[in-house]
């Protein structure tokens, strides 16, 4: 976790085309601005170049029915990199035969200053757009602009735009209902524009294809169609469905069990504990601190005995310091990104100054897989991959967009920083993955990651980022963990009770009620602030807590487990982790030709949760929906309300009736 980052002004695409961009403008923080918030990379949008008669793209059906390619043209189609997105790239390159019919759509594109590619795609009045990846803000992004720039933004808020992914995909519900998906197949900074009404913009630098998924019936159609080109999670860990706790940081190894403990003495659910950084010898990855983690293999022993996993967290940032084995052994095999006069690029992050693998490189990816290999025989469970946007604590935020990636021809080859800026931290989280399986293949890897990119499911899970305790991020956090499953990624969660500042008694507790429900549950707090474990707040938050975890994940973990196992029913949500769905999601996608729906989500499919937290509504089912001003309490007779739920213990008979309806349908 990065502190707060200064405003700086941000340098354009490249430097050396500044003269000719002059024209477009950018957003930038105010001069003497004190906001903790990041500053905005710069826009793509131009006011007064002239631009180029648009144009519509030439198009080709690919992967299956309903799904279509377009390019500028067709010597743009020959010469577009690999996409790094799709799960086998190559399905994006072979055209689809038969029966493939005619794109409902046409994407136009118009060449903007130097090679900036606006591609327009028009669709009909009254269309509502979704996704766009990890973005704060509302759940609906219609009027929205957000920009695909992996940024460490400690303190976003509502209006951020870059935040620590980059998802360049929109889903668009048609006024009939109907739904189309649409990606953006570049890994460039990218702006998404849904700011004019009913039309979706994206502006990057170059040539790049536009995929096209639908129109389809459903949105869930849509979603499922985007993970046969993007992929899906691989089976994760029983559990890693289970509560995680964590602290930046825990101290001690005496600390982390004394935590594990008090959970279990108190009978709250726990299942993993995680380490920060603390745990290392300075901060150096693949160490540990000789005083204070002495014996991590003792502890990880320990932990296991009382039914506690651990994960432990590594960062790119490797200290260059000669005698640091990590150092010097990818020196010797010269693993480092360069600059562009050939030399290891440094910047600095918590051990001073770093250098940087260059994981575009399979057989640098393989060196950083076999470190991984051999930190997991300590008892490792699982590896937490943060500062990977990749984050600076300097005023720079993150590495000089001209610095060189050697990557490998099937990726794009050699190219500066700004080509692999955005999938710099997928590749890293593919080569930790790697390297668990390595280790052991018969064992589920769990890797987290905070940054990423369109496909990082495939090796990761991710969360949030660093939120703040408040109401606000408890609100976004809903809409931020739906947009992420809408765009691929089923497996996320918040740092529940927030990351930075002190949560209140009723803030954790009602956010603890909503967090249980999420694929990824762990609770984490900032140095600095008051113990956010459950007990910390009192009896009171102590039962909510208890109830929000024995009556929702593990009152069913087994079944749910089974079901994932299985992947033959489609009465839990949660099944469809291994065919390619979200956990949770929108109310809209059963009822998605109404628009009342638009502020609720799923649970599994079966239970409807209000998106209003101040007074969480359940129902039995989805057309029971009248009063959304109070908590429902299901039962064996149809739905009856219970009491308003504005309090704690309003969150608790929301738990309870979760509880019932579950039981019900088990």
């Amino acid at each position: 976790e990065a502190s707060p980052p200064s405003p700086i002004k941000q340098t354009r695409i490249h430097a050396s085309k500044a003269k000719r961009l002059s024209v477009c403008t950018k957003a930038r923080a105010p001069a003497g601005s004190s906001s903790p918030r990041p500053s905005e990379p710069s826009s793509l949008s131009c006011r007064h170049a002239r631009f180029d008669m648009a144009a519509a793209m030439v198009w080709v059906p690919i992967l299956e029915d309903g799904v279509f390619r377009f390019d500028v043209s067709e010597a743009a189609r020959v010469a577009a990199g690999p996409s790094l997105s799709f799960a086998e790239p190559r399905r994006r390159e072979v055209v689809l035969r038969d029966g493939a019919g005619r794109p409902a759509v046409v994407p136009e594109c118009e060449v903007v200053g130097d090679d900036v590619h606006r591609v327009l795609i028009k669709l009909p009045s009254g269309t509502s757009f979704y996704g766009t990846g990890e973005a704060s803000g509302p759940l609906e992004r219609t009027g929205k602009r957000v920009f695909t720039w992996n940024t460490d933004a400690w303190g976003y808020g509502s209006g951020t735009t870059s935040l620590y992914q980059s998802h360049p995909w929109v889903l668009s519900i048609l006024p009939d209902g109907k739904s189309l998906g649409v990606l953006a197949d570049t890994t460039r900074r990218c702006e998404i524009d849904l700011r004019q009404e009913s039309t979706i913009k994206f502006a990057a630098l170059s040539a790049y294809p536009i995929i096209t998924f639908g129109p389809f019936d459903t949105p869930a159609q849509v979603v499922a169609s985007l993970s046969h080109a993007i992929g899906t999670v691989s089976m994760p860990s029983k559990w890693a469905l289970g509560y995680h706790q964590c602290r930046f940081s825990y101290k001690s190894s005496e600390r982390v069990l004394e935590v594990i403990r008090t959970f279990r003495e108190k009978g709250i659910p726990c299942d993993v504990v995680w380490m920060d950084i603390d745990y290392m010898d300075g901060f150096r990855c693949f160490t540990f601190d000789n005083n204070r983690f002495a014996d991590p293999k003792s502890m990880v022993d320990d932990l296991h005995s009382i039914g506690c996993k651990s994960i432990w967290m590594l960062d790119p940032g490797i200290k260059e310091e000669k005698g640091y084995f990590v150092y010097d052994g990818g020196s010797e095999n010269d693993v480092w990104i360069k600059k562009a006069d050939g030399s290891p690029f440094i910047g600095e992050v918590w051990p001073g100054d770093c250098v940087f693998p260059d994981f575009t490189s399979e057989r640098i990816r393989t060196w950083w897989a076999r470190l991984v290999r051999d930190f997991i025989s300590n008892g490792v469970d699982g590896i937490w991959n943060d500062m990977n946007e990749p984050a600076m604590t300097t005023t720079t935020k993150t590495m000089p967009e001209s610095n060189i990636h050697r990557g490998d021809a099937d990726i794009g080859g050699v190219q500066n920083h700004s080509y692999y800026h955005n999938v710099y931290g997928m590749l890293m989280a593919r080569s930790t993955y790697e390297g668990m399986v390595m280790y052991n293949t018969e064992k589920r890897p769990f890797v987290l990651t905070r940054a990423g990119f369109i496909g990082s499911q495939r090796y990761a899970a991710t969360w949030t980022g660093d939120n703040l305790s408040n109401w606000e991020h408890l609100h976004m956090s809903l809409s931020m963990v739906l947009q992420l499953g809408l765009s691929g990624q089923p497996l996320s969660g918040p740092d529940i009770g927030g990351f930075a500042g002190n949560a209140t008694p009723r803030l954790f507790g009602r956010w603890m009620g909503v967090g249980a429900l999420f694929p990824f549950s762990r609770g984490h707090s900032e140095a600095g602030t008051v113990d956010h474990e459950p007990w910390s707040f009192g009896e009171e938050v102590l039962f909510v807590c208890f109830m929000s975890l024995i009556h929702t994940v593990y009152a069913h973990k087994q079944n749910l487990v089974a079901l994932v196992e299985a992947s033959m029913s489609f009465l839990f949500l949660i099944c469809y982790i291994l065919i390619h769905k979200v956990l949770v999601y929108p109310l809209f996608f059963s009822l998605f030709t109404s628009q009342i729906y638009r502020r609720a989500f799923l649970f599994m499919r079966l239970t409807y949760i209000s998106y209003n937290i101040s007074s969480i509504l359940l129902c039995q089912s989805c057309s029971q929906t009248n009063d959304l001003g109070r908590v429902w309490l299901p039962a064996p007779s149809p739905t009856r309300p219970a009491r308003e739920g504005t309090g704690l213990f309003g969150c608790l008979v929301f738990l309870l009736g979760l509880h019932r309806t579950l039981l019900k349908a088990a």
